[in-house]
């Protein structure tokens, strides 16, 4: 449970964050939410420099098809 709302925290700060950067230029435009949220996942991961997210990883996080 605890693992869950610390993806749920992380996944809104990834959201947070991208919506600050897309907001002028609308580069995101034609993305879906789902789409946005991985985007932001990954991005934030790899700005932390810890390993990528594999794609079953990012599934049971996002619990995503």
């Amino acid at each position: 449970m605890e693992q869950r709302r610390e993806m749920l925290e992380e996944l809104l700060y990834a959201w947070m964050e991208m919506s600050l950067h897309i907001r002028g230029n609308r580069i995101l435009d034609g993305f879906s939410f789902n789409e946005i949220m991985i985007c932001g996942l990954l991005h934030r991961r790899q700005v932390s420099g810890q390993p990528p997210l594999t794609a079953t990883e990012l599934g049971d996080y996002t619990r995503l098809l």
